[in-house]
């Protein structure tokens, strides 16, 4: 549910969201947009398809932002989506969007309005009024330790997780934050290399992959054209640029890359 308080700072504009596959539904914007589609193209449609006879997995994204790629999921399969997003304007948006939405698409989605960390924390921003651009608001953006939410494991149970993570910087805390229970759990992340990552729990990019390698297992690979074909990123190895796309797989998980 959305809030009166939420309402009266927050507004957007509506958009046209377009699927992979040509699905269209309205989409909650900070400004109107023509056609709103997912970063990600159908990167991740691709992957849960080609479990074909397997247990399907979660989808979870990690910076959610406006929702596109979840809107992305729901309409070309039936996974069931977690996401994570801190910022309350976006989680504005992600709920209007859902909103608009029948009652079972919509009920595949669990919103947690907080972001992910490797200790517990609150910071106060201050978000102007689009209703009354001469008011702002102080509200408060919270994180947690992935670990420490029992209900969330609960929910998973055994499942296998596919992870979309865009979080600027702060992987590292955020797979710190995961503890040991997500160890053999990842089966595909996808994120953008970022070779300075903030926070004191990797000194840089390459310590990061190469944490993503031994704790959690994962092969990592940089994809090239779209998707179309990868490299694969052996031990020590890293992306050449900045914003280089890189996916980390469980050995044996289907990936789109050929």
């Amino acid at each position: 549910p959305i809030s009166a308080e939420d309402e009266s700072m927050f507004d957007c504009d509506w958009s046209t969201f377009k699927s992979s596959n040509g699905d269209e539904v309205p989409i909650c914007q900070s400004s109107a947009a023509k056609t709103v589609t997912c970063a990600n193209g159908n990167y991740f449609v691709e992957v849960w398809y080609r479990r074909k006879g397997q247990d399907r997995p979660y989808y979870m994204e990690i910076g959610a932002e406006r929702g596109a790629c979840i809107l992305e999921m729901l309409l070309e399969t039936d996974a069931t989506i977690v996401a994570f997003e801190p910022h309350p304007e976006n989680v504005y948006s992600i709920k209007k969007t859902m909103s608009k939405l029948d009652r079972e698409t919509r009920g595949r989605v669990a919103l947690f309005p907080i972001g992910l960390s490797d200790e517990p924390m609150r910071e106060e921003i201050t978000i102007k009024s689009r209703n009354s651009p001469q008011q702002a608001f102080q509200v408060p953006i919270f994180a947690k330790r992935l670990d420490s939410m029992s209900g969330f494991f609960k929910m998973l149970s055994s499942a296998k997780i596919l992870v979309n993570m865009d979080v600027q910087g702060f992987e590292c805390q955020i797979l710190d934050g995961m503890g040991e229970y997500m160890v053999d759990k990842i089966e595909v992340m996808k994120l953008k290399w970022n070779k300075e990552v903030s926070g004191n729990k990797c000194r840089d990019g390459k310590d990061f992959l190469d944490k993503l390698r031994e704790k959690f297992g994962l092969q990592v690979r940089q994809q090239y054209s779209k998707g179309k074909y990868d490299q694969y990123l052996g031990q020590g190895k890293t992306p050449e640029k900045d914003g280089a796309h890189l996916y980390a797989t469980m050995e044996g998980a289907p990936t789109k890359a050929k």
